[in-house]
């Protein structure tokens, strides 16, 4: 049993999407381990309540902007009063607000969770701040940030892959998606093709909404489904299906809880991003219910979809591509459920919550031991 971490997770987001999961998953699992786990967030935060349910203990922080000094007050207060060992911040504004408060505080270990491939600090002064706050190891999702850590110029020893876990017991072969269909008022036997991510753009709604189109126009009894976090996004995606025809095949829905019926519910999943993945959720959550999946091949996307062996990989943003592939998937049936088999198996060996866990703490283990043996020699 390795010996007891005092652990500080930080996340800054009021609504609930798969990074604030992967927070719940993680400290659920290290308190599981025999750590002392606090979770900083926002009082009105979905992940509060869920963690706090969990029996997972929880200091409410606003976390407003990157200028709010009195969360940066609070944190320090929160690590000296609980002797956190290990700060976890995850996204950029937990970052921003944790890594002063943890230098004051005397923190041993600052690690910063990297979810999006996005180019790091592209303004000066985002690009200071990445240089001068305190970071002592970076968790990158998917090889491919690992990458983009490496031209920013952090050195590889401070950076450890570590794959964002699927909850398998929720997303599993078995669920039924019947009253989704009946939900939707699609016909018996119609084809659904389903894309969850939050609406933005960069998510490639657009690019899914053209090659939706292109399909409608050569095939009958095939539908779509847009599932996320709404946004100021939202309205053009709206208004772009009704200027070409597809409001009655083509829908578009908010937050849901229920995602593992949603997802059982199609024939195929879709990732469409054309920049900053770091590697879609519902891809590995579509794989681990057997659900055949075509995505982009952007950011660690490729790490999960294995091109014509655990799914089917194309560019981004080319609808035509995108639409040819998503047909191919549903005119090669026993193809498509081969390649979902394979993926099945891929999601429950590499990305499983107790790896991930596992992994975590390991990487938290070995920075601890290395700032402690760096202060007995300064001695």
């Amino acid at each position: 049993m390795p010996n007891e971490m005092r652990i500080l997770q930080v996340n800054s987001a009021t609504g609930w999407s798969g990074g604030q999961a992967q927070v719940f998953f993680l400290a659920k699992g290290l308190m599981e381990r025999g750590h002392k786990v606090w979770i900083a967030c926002p009082e009105n935060s979905v992940l509060k309540k869920r963690a706090q349910d969990a029996g997972i203990l929880v200091e409410p922080v606003p976390m407003a902007s990157e200028a709010d000094i009195p969360s940066i007050k609070d944190l320090y207060k929160i690590m000296k009063r609980h002797g956190i060992q290990v700060v976890n911040a995850h996204k950029p504004l937990p970052f921003t607000l944790s890594s002063p408060a943890a230098f004051f505080a005397k923190v041993p270990v600052m690690v910063f969770s990297r979810r999006v491939s996005f180019e790091l600090g592209r303004n000066p002064i985002s690009r200071l701040k990445w240089k001068i706050f305190k970071l002592d190891g970076i968790i990158a999702v998917s090889q491919k940030i690992k990458q983009e850590l490496l031209r920013f110029g952090y050195p590889e020893g401070m950076i450890e892959v570590i794959y964002s876990a699927t909850d398998t017991e929720l997303f599993k072969p078995g669920v039924k998606g019947a009253r989704i269909r009946k939900e939707l008022n699609i016909p018996k036997g119609a084809i659904l093709v389903t894309k969850v991510a939050n609406h933005f753009e960069w998510k490639g709604h657009m690019v899914f909404i053209d090659a939706a189109k292109k399909i409608c126009d050569e095939r009958e009894n095939i539908y779509f489904l847009v599932v996320g976090n709404q946004t100021d996004f939202t309205p053009y995606m709206t208004r772009k299906v009704g200027a070409i025809g597809l409001q009655n095949r083509f829908f578009i829905w908010g937050y849901r809880e229920d995602i593992p019926e949603i997802i059982a519910a199609s024939d195929v999943t879709v990732n469409a991003s054309i920049t900053g993945e770091g590697l879609a959720g519902v891809l590995r959550e579509s794989l681990a219910m057997k659900v055949p999946v075509v995505s982009t091949c952007v950011g660690g996307n490729p790490e999960v979809v294995l091109n014509e062996k655990t799914g089917l990989l194309v560019k981004p943003n080319d609808s035509e591509l995108l639409k040819s592939a998503i047909l191919r998937l549903l005119d090669e049936r026993e193809f498509a459920k081969g390649l979902a088999e394979e993926g099945y198996k891929m999601v429950a060996e590499k990305f499983s919550i107790d790896a991930m866990v596992e992994k975590t703490e390991r990487f938290y283990e070995r920075l601890l031991s290395s700032r402690q043996r760096g202060r007995m020699i300064g001695k």
